[in-house]
């Protein structure tokens, strides 16, 4: 009974854990933004509220957001997990200028591995 216990909780550990990670940003999300047509709404909707944003004197804004990328696997492995290799850790930065039209100026996105 008890192995049972420990296979069904192992498994909705994992299970939550590939859930968690859903707020990540997906390259195909960033290769949707398209200056002069995307809004500030559009990035909104798509990668939730900015981290940070300044506004210039004139209304541009800079925002910017950053997300962790999905853990590796040997996280979830109870004991071992963080044995079987140096923790990877992987984050991306995106900024992005809005004009004060609310539209995309230009953006920049830069992957970080560690």
């Amino acid at each position: 009974m008890k192995i049972n216990q420990l296979i069904f909780t192992v498994l909705a550990s994992l299970w939550l854990a590939s859930h968690a990670s859903s707020d990540q940003i997906e390259q195909q999300d960033i290769n949707e933004i398209r200056p002069g047509i995307t809004t500030e709404t559009d990035l909104a909707r798509k990668f939730g509220p900015p981290d940070t944003g300044v506004v210039d004197t004139r209304g541009n804004r800079l925002l910017h957001w950053t997300k962790l990328g999905a853990p590796p696997l040997r996280g979830y492995i109870p004991i071992i997990g963080p044995w079987l290799c140096v923790a990877d850790v992987s984050w991306l930065d995106l900024w992005v200028q809005v004009r004060a039209n609310g539209r995309v100026e230009h953006y920049m996105c830069k992957i970080h591995q560690r």
